[in-house]
């Protein structure tokens, strides 16, 4: 995919072997293939991008198979709640037989528990009401991710975008998100096909008027190249021996605010540096300078910032070798 001055628009899928497709359309480290509209994936927890809820059915979730999955979900969730439903007034009935046997008119169910089958129903009745709150809780995610048409990372790239536009020097156009289309059609679009699949070949969306098939995208790769400018370099002062109980020596805050994420906490070393990118209540994220694929997350009272920002300086060095290249034609 190019862009129209010729360059690529496309990413590629990090350490995959295919090529992404730029608009919501990623990569399954679990299942060696790309897929499109990725937000609720494989059971690969080492993958920090997917939910890891798909477990249950050992399968990925995407475009394809989006609306059977949430009507999976939906009948999970009625059925479990129609269960409990019939075990707690079985069991109701149980506990007044007696009551019913002296008083009753004859037209109430008399049920007659022994050990075992009381035990089988408050079991029973534990592992619906546990599917109907865990099930329940995914469903209501999904419903309102189809609701306004957004994934996680999706959700997150607009996140980002808002943040960004509320700075003060901040001279960006404004960001539209070019996927909802409503409420109504959204659910029309995954949910209500003659097919019963979600409608569309997974490439190519209906968007928004204003918008086109590549906006997120730009809006993406503006977000990254901002986010390589900004990164800076830190020096670490006190060592950190890592895991998710490496921070309790730092105390209680520092253990409990620890990011909400399946990403690694560094194990770091003083006198190492470390380039962050992101920070979050006391936590840091970067890699080693010298060695981009050893990074994670770092308690920030562990460092010193200094003042190189090494993409920075590589952006000063091309401008002035363009200016220089210019001058000399």
């Amino acid at each position: 995919m190019l862009n129209e001055d010729g360059s690529p628009l496309s990413k590629g899928a990090g350490r995959c072997i295919h090529f992404e497709i730029a608009n919501r359309r990623s990569f399954s480290v679990h299942c060696r293939e790309p897929y499109c509209l990725r937000d609720h994936i494989c059971p690969d927890l080492s993958f920090a991008d997917v939910c890891n809820v798909s477990a249950w059915i050992n399968n990925c979730v995407g475009h394809r198979n989006h609306a059977h999955f949430v009507r999976f979900l939906v009948s999970a969730v009625v059925g479990c709640l129609h269960a409990l439903v019939i075990l707690v007034a079985s069991f109701y009935h149980a506990i007044h037989v007696n009551y019913y046997v002296r008083y009753g008119d004859g037209s109430e169910p008399l049920v007659m528990l022994t050990f075992w089958t009381l035990i089988a129903m408050v079991v029973a009745s534990a592992f619906a009401f546990g599917v109907v709150i865990g099930v329940g809780g995914l469903l209501y995610l999904q419903l309102k991710y189809i609701k306004n048409n957004k994934t996680g990372i999706e959700e997150y790239i607009e996140q980002k975008a808002i943040s960004y536009r509320q700075e003060e020097d901040c001279d960006w156009e404004a960001f539209t998100y070019p996927y909802d289309l409503g409420w109504k059609r959204n659910f029309r679009e995954v949910l209500f096909s003659w097919s019963g699949e979600t409608n569309g070949n997974g490439v190519w969306w209906p968007v928004r008027k204003g918008c086109d098939q590549f906006s997120l995208s730009r809006e993406q790769l503006r977000q990254k190249a901002l986010k390589r400018y900004l990164a800076r370099v830190v020096v670490v002062e006190k060592g950190f021996r890592g895991g998710y109980f490496g921070s309790v020596g730092y105390g209680c805050r520092m253990f409990f605010c620890q990011p909400f994420s399946e990403e690694p906490r560094l194990k770091v070393t003083a006198g190492e540096e470390y380039v962050i990118t992101r920070g979050q209540r006391g936590w840091l994220y970067g890699y080693k300078l010298d060695n981009e694929k050893l990074k994670g997350w770092f308690p920030r009272v562990c460092i010193r910032f200094t003042d190189k920002y090494p993409f920075q300086t590589e952006a000063s060095k091309e401008s002035s070798d363009d200016t220089s290249t210019s001058k000399s034609q």
